[in-house]
């Protein structure tokens, strides 16, 4: 019974960085009630999922959605924050969110989208959504922005990666702002011919929500002219997600470990990095944000009162119909038969399952930048939602165990 699917998250594209290195536009705010449930069980199950898969440290939340703003939270860690240190992982801790944040992402273009006076749909194509780039080939003519983030439209990343290697290799060395990153990516990304035909075929892509957050770059509303300022005033601002941030999970002080440390999968034992080991800025909108348990619960309650077709503090409830619709059946196209994601995927970048445990269909993705690992899972049939994550890349074996679970309810994160 495999809750989590999982992909081939926004890490280091390809892996390469990691070598590397080794080589007045405002939403009305929102408060929240938040209250956590005391421990009625030890962390002796979580704990033993944690050493059976070498992990440094191990967290893990359920969460129970009254309404938007009354939440309740039942919140574990277990294990270090640093492997060979004996400073604890607390719940409380900032966790890097990797490819979760590709939804983030996806929720600011339904909020673009929403915001009065802007051209943007989901149908809106590439060229018209970035006008200014004047190289974009005829196979991109008809690509959208629903089949960008649904990867759908054709990338093949580890194709391009080796195509525009000096490019990359700038970005990584932060030669670029985010938005010149993204937007030279732009410029190179439509000038080569598709893998695939836009809109028939689903390829896991990171470059596909750059380009997406070079197009929120574009169209932000004045005064905001980048993803990353639209996505602190319009999502995080807005839901008060305030232990939200963007690249590696902070530190005190360059000696302090006052957060989860990033580890690279070892044997037997994972490996510490540099602490400031993380994508380069311009993916972002892949894959860089990292929050406490606390603040993306918010998230994920945005989520759960959408789909229930509830009215939320950012979005009417009809904007969730394409962000949790998986792409495929929102373009009339019939299954594929993978069992797979190519069925599951939606453009609100999350994977459309079902299961009875969680009252039928449930929304979930996974996320990594090679170095931490994180698991989200929205069930608005039982209005919860559910979160792991790890200081530690590839745990995906780990989370699926523990996410399990939470859904069936036999880690004993009870909520009274």
């Amino acid at each position: 019974m495999i809750f989590v699917h999982h992909h081939r998250q926004s890490a280091f594209w390809g892996s390469l960085a990691v070598y590397l290195l080794v080589l007045n536009f405002t939403k009305a705010q929102t408060t929240s009630s938040i209250t956590h449930t005391p421990m009625t069980l030890s962390n002796t199950t979580l704990d033993s999922i944690r050493v059976k898969y070498h992990l440094p440290g191990l967290a893990a939340a359920r969460i129970k959605i009254q309404h938007h703003d009354e939440i309740r939270i039942n919140s574990r860690a277990t294990g270090v924050r640093k492997f060979g240190n004996d400073t604890k992982l607390t719940p409380r801790d900032k966790f890097h969110l990797g490819s979760l944040t590709k939804a983030m992402t996806a929720t600011l273009v339904a909020i673009l989208i929403e915001t009065p006076h802007n051209s943007l749909r989901w149908n809106t194509t590439v060229p018209e959504a970035l006008p200014h780039i004047a190289n974009i080939i005829p196979a991109y003519r008809n690509t959208t922005l629903a089949m960008l983030a649904s990867h759908y439209a054709g990338f093949d990343d580890e194709t391009f990666l080796k195509q525009e290697l000096p490019l990359w290799m700038k970005i990584s060395n932060r030669t670029y702002t985010p938005v010149k990153g993204r937007r030279l990516l732009a410029e190179r990304a439509f000038s080569y011919e598709p893998a695939t035909r836009p809109g028939s075929a689903y390829a896991y892509s990171n470059l596909g929500y750059m380009l997406i957050g070079h197009i929120i770059d574009t169209h932000s509303p004045p005064g905001c002219g980048s993803w990353e300022e639209f996505l602190f005033r319009y999502l995080f601002g807005p839901l008060r997600m305030d232990g939200c941030g963007l690249g590696p999970v902070p530190q005190r002080t360059p000696h302090s470990i006052s957060n989860p440390w990033p580890h690279l999968p070892g044997h037997p034992e994972p490996i510490p990095v540099p602490l400031d080991t993380d994508n380069p800025p311009t993916l972002g909108p892949a894959g860089t944000v990292h929050c406490t348990i606390d603040s993306y619960a918010k998230f994920l309650a945005l989520h759960v009162e959408g789909s229930l077709g509830n009215q939320t503090p950012l979005l009417p409830a009809s904007a969730f119909t394409v962000l949790h619709t998986p792409y495929r059946t929102l373009a009339g196209l019939p299954p594929s038969g993978d069992k797979g994601p190519t069925d599951w995927y939606t453009p609100g970048a999350w994977a459309l399952r079902n299961n009875p445990s969680v009252g039928g269909g449930y929304l979930s993705h996974d996320g990594s930048n090679r170095m931490n690992y994180a698991v989200g899972i929205v069930a608005p049939g039982v209005r919860e939602a559910y979160f792991v994550g790890t200081n530690v890349g590839e745990a995906d074996a780990a989370a699926n165990e523990v996410a399990i679970g939470l859904l069936t309810h036999t880690l004993g994160f009870n909520l009274g």
